[in-house]
């Protein structure tokens, strides 16, 4: 057995996962614990977008100390908003995901960053969504939107949250962001 210079097995394992990263050897345990999204939109984005967006992101997952704006799939999450119009703000970002939750929104074809389209909030896969939280602790999205803001949720509210859901599906069920071909089968 070899010796542990007095190093417990904690840091033990902090410095071989270290080392067998920069060696290459493919070993990624933790590195990948958070991903960042972008939501494209067609118009300006207003206050309902984040509070939805931040219903779905804390209905599991939440860590005390947290940082990101969220979590999803079991990652932390940092999202920015951008309209489609506004390159600049496209760019500004290195998204590991990009969702489209809204109809009329369109990407460029050589984009390479997996991707959520549009969905249909009459759909049965949205409608089963919009429903039931994920944590069945918890109410309804509708009812939980309405006790925060004060009012029910419009459209685009509905659509962000629905692809937030759908986001974390495909990211537990992918296991993280590294795997772009896994990932974009699961997001659709």
């Amino acid at each position: 057995m070899g010796r542990s210079y007095g190093f417990t097995p904690l840091v033990r394992f902090a410095f071989l996962t270290v080392a067998l990263h920069l060696a290459g050897a493919g070993f990624n345990p933790a590195f990948a614990h958070s991903f960042n999204l972008l939501m494209v939109l067609p118009e300006a984005v207003h206050t309902d977008a984040k509070q939805a967006f931040l219903l779905a992101s804390e209905e599991q997952d939440r860590h005390a100390l947290e940082e990101s704006d969220g979590h999803l799939g079991g990652l932390d999450v940092y999202i920015s908003f951008a309209i489609q119009t506004d390159i600049d703000a496209m760019s500004a970002t290195v998204p590991d995901i990009i969702a489209l939750p809204l109809a009329g929104v369109t990407l460029p074809a050589m984009v390479q960053t997996p991707f959520l389209p549009p969905i249909d909030p009459q759909s049965p896969r949205a409608r089963n969504i919009l429903a039931r939280a994920s944590n069945p602790a918890l109410p309804p999205f509708e009812q939980r939107f309405s006790s925060a803001t004060g009012r029910p949720p419009g459209p685009v509210a509905k659509a962000i949250y629905v692809s937030a859901r759908i986001i974390s599906e495909a990211v537990r069920t992918t296991n993280g962001v590294e795997d772009l071909r896994a990932l974009q089968k699961n997001l659709k």
